[in-house]
């Protein structure tokens, strides 16, 4: 069985990251400002109209909070399995303990979290 070991904090596993590469005519406050009206309007929109911005799916969220488990590994494989029976098609599932960042074009997505455990699922986008 799997362990979850590389979901460890970078700290935790002894890794350096001093190297950065840095496009000097790319700064990142130039992407934010681009970008930050858009996003804005989206959340906005969202919240108007009652639509949570992280699931699209009741059922999906219901059945990802069933599946998870105090094993990351093991959450994602039954999510996973369970997700692609009842919706069909290519469901990815990715799950590690705490937070994480991720972005994703989907029209049926869902993150849940439970216990120390976060789960995101969606269909691929054919």
């Amino acid at each position: 069985m799997e362990d979850d070991l590389d979901l460890l904090a970078p700290s935790e596993q002894n890794v350096t990251t001093n190297q950065k590469i840095r496009d000097p005519y790319i700064s990142a406050k130039h992407i934010t400002d681009k970008n930050q009206s858009k996003l804005t309007k989206i959340i906005k929109s969202r919240s108007e109209s009652g639509m949570d911005i992280k699931c699209n799916s009741q059922e999906l969220k219901e059945l990802m909070l069933e599946n998870i488990s105090d094993n990351s590994s093991v959450s994602k494989r039954a999510i996973n399995d369970r997700a692609e029976a009842k919706f069909g098609g290519s469901i990815d599932v990715i799950c590690s303990k705490g937070h994480f960042s991720y972005v994703y074009s989907s029209n049926l997505y869902c993150e849940a979290m439970k216990g120390n455990v976060t789960c995101i699922a969606f269909r691929q986008s054919l």
